[in-house]
């Protein structure tokens, strides 16, 4: 598995992310991140639908977000990058987090390394190996570390280009369109081999 991995960083953020991942064993360049500024164009004051009905308003991190993962995943597109390793700059791995030993499914597109279930995990996917799970079409939150590949990327960008919902929400659109219509997979680990600083719900069971 060749896998180029990014840190999408803010000013000021980059070297305690990268720190982080060196630890862990994965050698991250800085993608910087794009900071959208006051929210005055038409697009950034329209507020981002949700899975389950209802809206929330757009602030300027989110959007941020959303211009910075669009334009990471477009480069390594045009790159002909094979795996997409995403890491924001709030990410925490586990030391030698042990990525490089999944044995992935050949049709996997996407990979969570981190994230939120909502729901029980017998209902979210099934285990094809240990620690491993092959994930049924439901929303998994988050994108501090994620795995994209290439064969994916078309279809990522094409959530994304929707702008309608966060990048957490439009990423799992994709996921979720692509095994309904059977084009790839998605995969997660459990436990998370990363987690999100300052989002309590993504850490592992043993540190809530």
């Amino acid at each position: 598995m060749t896998v180029a991995h990014y840190v999408i960083a803010a000013p000021g953020k980059e070297d305690r992310a990268i720190t982080a991942l060196r630890k862990a064993g994965i050698d991250a360049k800085t993608f910087p991140a794009i900071m959208a500024g006051p929210l005055s164009d038409t697009l950034a004051q329209m507020p981002y639908h949700r899975f389950g009905g209802g809206t929330i308003q757009r602030t300027p991190a989110q959007h941020g977000a959303w211009l910075s993962h669009m334009a990471l995943v477009a480069m390594a597109r045009a790159q002909g990058v094979e795996w997409l390793g995403v890491w924001e700059d709030d990410v925490e791995p586990g030391e030698q987090i042990g990525w490089r030993e999944l044995n992935l499914p050949a049709d996997c597109g996407v990979v969570y390394l981190g994230g939120i279930l909502w729901g029980s995990l017998q209902d979210y996917g099934t285990q094809i190996d240990p620690g491993l799970y092959k994930s049924a079409p439901l929303p998994i939150s988050c994108t501090h570390a994620v795995m994209i590949h290439r064969r994916a990327m078309d279809d990522v960008l094409a959530a994304y280009a929707r702008a309608d919902m966060t990048i957490d929400d439009l990423l799992s659109r994709a996921c979720i369109d692509a095994m309904r219509e059977g084009r790839w997979s998605t995969c997660f680990v459990q436990p998370w081999l990363a987690w999100q600083v300052d989002r309590r719900e993504t850490w592992p069971t043993e540190m809530s």
